[in-house]
Formats: C-alpha cells, sequence, structure tokens
C-alpha cells in the first residue's frame, strides 16, 4: 500500500516538473521568437540608413522601439535612437528628433556611460543647429566634447569639434571655428579615415567664409569635393555644392553659384533631404527670378511647400522646454555636488566640535538662498542690457540712413504686432516684401542677434513693463505679449529673467 502511495506522489511530482518545463521552455520560446522579430527590425533600420532612404529609416525604427520597450531591451533602444533622431533631422521632423532625444539622455544618464551620453548631446546640438539656435546649440555640444573626453580612445572627438566648429561660424566666432575645424581634420587625418577628412573640410571651408578668407574656403570645398565623391558620401557631398553655391552667390558669380545649388538640390531629391532641398530651392528661386521666372516660381513653390511641411507649430515650443529641461539639469547637478561638499565639511567639523555643525548647516542655507536670489538678478540685468544694446545699436554714426530707418520700421512693427502669437521673421520678412532668407541676414548684419531672438527680448520687456506697471491679470497680459498660454509664457518669463511672473511682480511691488 505504502509502495504505491509513494509511486503515485513520484508520478504526480514528475507530472507537475514536466508541466513546468514545457511552459518555461514555451516562453523561452516565443521570447526569442520576438527578440528575433525585434533584431531583424533593427537590422533593416541600419540597411535603410546606410542607403540613404531616412524616410524609409523612421518608419522602420518606431516598429522597433516599440517591440524593444516591451523586452526591456534598453541599450539596443538607445543605439538605433540616435541613428533615428539623425533620420529625423533629414526628414525635417525636428519635433520628433527631440523627443527621441530626450528619451535617449534619460535612458542613458542610468546607464551613465559618457560615450552614449557624448552621441545624445551631440544629436541634440544638431537639432538646434538645423533650426538655425546655434546660441542656444552651444552648451550641449560643449557638453558632448566633456563626455567624450571621458571615453577610452576618443574616438569621435573630431566629429564633435566639428559640430562646434559649425556652431561658432553661426554664431561670430570665426577665429574658435577656425581652432575646432582644425583640430578635428587633424584627428580625421591622423586616423587615416577619409569620409571623416571630408566632411572636417567641408566645416574648415565654412570657417575660412565666417573670417573673410574667401579664396581659401573655396579651395578648401573643391578639394572636399573630390574626397567626397571618391568616398560616395552623398549627403556631405551634397551640402558641400551647397557651400560652393554660397560663396558663388556672394561673389556675384550667379551662374556658377545656380549650378552648384542645383547640383546639392538634385542630390537632396535622390537622398529625401527635405531641409536641404528647401534651402537650395529657394536659393534657386531668388537667382533666377529676373532671367527665368517660371523656373524661379516653380522653384520658390517647391521650397515654400518644404517649408510648410518642415516646421510644426510646436518644434518652438519643444526646444523652449527641452532647454528649460537640460537647465534644471544642470542646476540639480549643481546642487547635488554642492550637498556632497556640504556633507564633507559636516563630517570634518564633527571631528573637532559637534556643536559647529548646526552653525555651517544654517550658513550654507544662507548661502544658497544668497546665491538663488542673485541668480534672479543676474538673469533680470542680462536681459536688460541685451535689448538695450540693441536699441543702442541702431544710434551707431557709421550706420547708413536706410539702414538706421530698416531698424526704426522693425522695432515698430514689433512693437505694433506684438500681440500677434503668429509674430515670426517669416511674416516679417513678407510685410517688408523681402525673403526670409534676405531678411534674417540683414536684421542679423545691423542688429546682432536674429529676429527670433529680438522678438522674445520684446515679448519680455512688455511683459516686464506690464507687471511692473498695471494690475493686469495674467492671462490678459499673457495675450498682450503675444503667448499661446498661461503655462508657456510662464516658463518662458522664468526662463530669461529668473522668476515667475508672480514673483516678479511682487518684488517690483516691494521695491516701488
Amino acid at each position: 500500500m505504502k509502495k504505491i502511495m509513494y509511486t503515485s506522489w513520484f508520478c504526480l511530482l514528475a507530472g507537475c516538473m514536466l508541466i513546468i518545463s514545457c511552459t518555461t521552455d514555451g516562453g523561452n520560446e516565443a521570447k526569442t521568437a520576438k527578440q528575433m522579430e525585434a533584431d531583424s527590425l533593427v537590422d533593416q533600420l541600419y540597411e535603410r540608413y546606410d542607403a540613404f532612404d531616412f524616410a524609409g529609416t523612421v518608419e522602420i525604427g518606431e516598429e522597433a522601439l516599440m517591440q524593444l520597450e516591451a523586452l526591456g531591451d534598453t541599450t539596443t533602444m538607445s543605439d538605433i535612437m540616435a541613428t533615428m533622431c539623425i533620420s529625423y533631422l533629414r526628414v525635417g521632423d525636428i519635433a520628433k528628433g527631440l523627443e527621441l532625444s530626450a528619451r535617449a539622455i534619460e535612458i542613458d544618464s542610468i546607464l551613465g556611460d559618457p560615450e552614449l551620453l557624448s552621441g545624445d548631446y551631440n544629436t541634440v546640438a544638431g537639432l538646434y543647429l538645423a533650426e538655425d539656435k546655434a546660441e542656444e546649440a552651444e552648451p550641449f555640444i560643449i557638453k558632448a566634447i566633456e563626455y567624450e573626453m571621458k571615453t577610452p580612445d576618443g574616438s569621435r572627438l573630431s566629429n564633435r569639434y566639428g559640430i562646434a566648429s559649425e556652431i561658432y561660424c553661426k554664431i561670430h566666432q570665426p577665429q574658435k571655428a577656425l581652432d575646432f575645424a582644425q583640430k578635428g581634420l587633424a584627428i580625421a587625418e591622423q586616423h587615416g579615415d577619409s569620409a571623416q577628412m571630408g566632411t572636417r573640410l567641408s566645416q574648415l571651408g565654412d570657417a575660412f567664409m565666417a573670417s573673410g578668407q574667401m579664396q581659401e574656403a573655396e579651395e578648401t570645398f573643391l578639394r572636399c569635393a573630390e574626397i567626397l565623391k571618391a568616398t560616395q558620401s552623398a549627403v556631405s557631398l551634397a551640402i558641400v555644392y551647397r557651400q560652393l553655391g554660397n560663396i558663388y552667390e556672394d561673389r556675384n558669380q550667379i551662374p556658377l553659384a545656380i549650378s552648384y545649388y542645383e547640383k546639392a538640390a538634385n542630390l537632396a531629391r535622390q537622398l529625401q533631404y527635405s531641409m536641404l532641398l528647401c534651402q537650395c530651392t529657394q536659393a534657386i528661386g531668388e537667382l533666377t527670378a529676373g532671367e527665368h521666372p517660371d523656373y524661379s516660381v516653380q522653384m520658390l513653390m517647391e521650397s515654400r511647400q518644404l517649408a510648410d511641411t518642415l516646421h510644426s507649430q510646436n518644434v518652438e515650443k519643444m526646444m523652449a522646454d527641452f532647454a528649460t529641461k537640460f537647465d534644471l539639469k544642470e542646476k540639480e547637478h549643481t546642487i547635488e555636488e554642492q550637498a556632497a561638499e556640504l556633507r564633507m565639511h559636516r563630517f570634518v567639523t564633527v571631528i573637532f566640535v559637534v556643536g559647529s555643525v548646526v552653525a555651517l548647516a544654517i550658513l550654507a542655507l544662507v548661502l544658497y538662498m544668497r546665491r538663488l536670489h542673485r541668480k534672479g538678478e543676474v538673469l533680470e540685468v542680462k536681459l536688460s542690457e541685451k535689448v538695450v544694446q540693441e536699441t543702442q545699436h541702431q544710434e551707431e554714426p557709421e550706420m547708413s540712413q536706410s539702414d538706421r530707418e530698416f531698424i526704426e520700421r522693425l522695432a515698430q512693427h514689433v512693437e505694433q504686432h506684438l500681440g500677434d502669437a503668429d509674430l515670426s521673421s517669416t511674416s516679417i520678412a513678407d510685410a517688408f516684401c523681402l525673403s526670409p532668407r534676405q531678411f534674417a541676414r540683414r536684421v542679423k548684419t545691423l542688429t546682432g542677434v536674429d529676429t527670433t531672438h529680438y522678438i522674445r527680448a520684446s515679448r519680455i520687456l512688455r511683459a516686464r513693463q506690464l507687471l511692473t506697471h498695471t494690475e493686469l491679470p495674467m492671462g490678459e497680459i499673457c495675450m498682450q505679449c503675444g503667448f499661446d498660454s498661461p503655462n508657456y509664457f510662464s516658463r518662458t518669463f522664468r526662463s530669461d529673467v529668473g522668476l515667475s511672473p508672480t514673483e516678479y511682480r511682487k518684488k517690483t511691488t516691494e521695491n516701488k
């Protein structure tokens, strides 16, 4: 009887183990199948990217991300996000690129890998640069270089220096641009990387242009084009053709400029590089308006259609939010460092006098509050100085009468339409009967700032005046200053002034 009972128990136990084993194997097989499917999508993504099919890259990438997220494979997710961000940049979807960059930074910050974080911040710098926001891009490329220097070999420093060179060209610091471009080229030459050499030469040519060395720029671009044709680097080659077009346009060699713009446009069409195609067709349309009006209209219409699809209404807001988020992370990092130092001071002090810990804590709190107050004052003064400098620039004796009238007209137009949320560089250019490119170039030359910054500074200045001298509710002030929503107004005001609108009003009221 006992033997039968033991046998029954043994059979029952073996059956349970068999069921568990089958279930586990089935789960592993299902997981393996999903992993294989995700790996296949990742392989397809890189194949599309290598074939310059950027639209296909992002389409497959979104599906791959969903599957990898379900599998919990954050490492692979981080890898493909960088490729997808570049692809979104190529097709002109800056908003989506920023969204993915934010996710990548969150993942890689947890992993703590400096190589991944260097790539993330470099991508963000590229996205801001594509939107012609070079000043906002600068802190991101500096961060990318810092992280790259922490990697074992620093193999991508050449790329980081190249992006830094582009940024300093845009913010009119040609010597820094030349230094970074030459350092990046030296690293590429040291590694014998022809593709990298071609790209660095392109950026060196830009730096020469920014410093007024046009002959050196032309020679550098022509040498660059030969290298890129040999390495079949189509994207970089298209950009170099556009740069040569810029040189010949500045020299008034219009037929040659049009020829290179058309070469760049043809390559951009093949690559589906929407942003570059938009720039080239705009230039071709403007240069051919006199002799070939029908062709000019065709090019300008194509450029306008591309421009309408490139920039969503949310890009400006996303960039402002992203920059604010980055700034907050930097402040959090600083506070953590200060807390660590404070703990160390307390530890050392306890060895000598326990009672001094309390005194040090109080002193640290007072210093911290004073520092916060000082930061707010510094931000407020910087904004005021910027607006004053822009106004004073109109009174320079060497400025011609027509330039002075242009600046005065710009100031009047912005003042009259400040409550319009759609006020932008493009809308003002239309009112002045100029192309957006011509208008932006003239404003930058005469004021030293781009139109977007000018409008934003004017909005904040009016908001400060209304907060100080009126009792209007926040919603009314927001509308009169041309902000879409009270939340966006509050974030922008705090970012530029260092205080919320409510805090600013309270402070100015107490000081009266």
